[in-house]
């Protein structure tokens, strides 16, 4: 039994088989292609990160008025522990004369600032 000779390579898809121009420009497409995703991907990374510092600039401010005092007596308090019972009761009634005269919108403020005695020792 004689086997036939059978032609295998005609049964395989050929190749395209391209010019080098055409290879060289396919490849100048791919690069270019992959360089704008690149730069996509950077200007999303980009974006991003400014919406981040966008919002903790937000948060940091939303605290801060929430910490803030929210009078001028609530601001002026004293901090800390008087061990003199007087000085303390001197210094509580020298902060609500100064609360007074500014929340009076006086506009001479400065010199009524100056009236108020200021000899207070600590």
């Amino acid at each position: 039994m004689d086997i036939p000779d059978f032609d295998f390579e005609a049964l395989m898809e050929k190749e395209d088989e391209m010019s080098s121009e055409e290879e060289e420009k396919q490849r100048k497409e791919a690069m270019k292609k992959e360089k704008e995703e690149r730069e996509q991907a950077k200007s999303l990374k980009r974006k991003k990160m400014e919406e981040a510092e966008e919002e903790e600039r937000k948060r940091r401010k939303r605290v801060r008025e929430e910490l803030r005092p929210k009078s001028l007596k609530a601001s002026l308090k004293q901090e800390g522990f008087f061990p003199d019972p007087s000085k303390k009761d001197r210094f509580a009634k020298m902060v609500d004369k100064i609360v007074d005269y500014f929340e009076d919108g006086s506009e001479d403020f400065v010199e009524e600032m100056k009236k108020i005695e200021s000899s207070f020792v600590f």
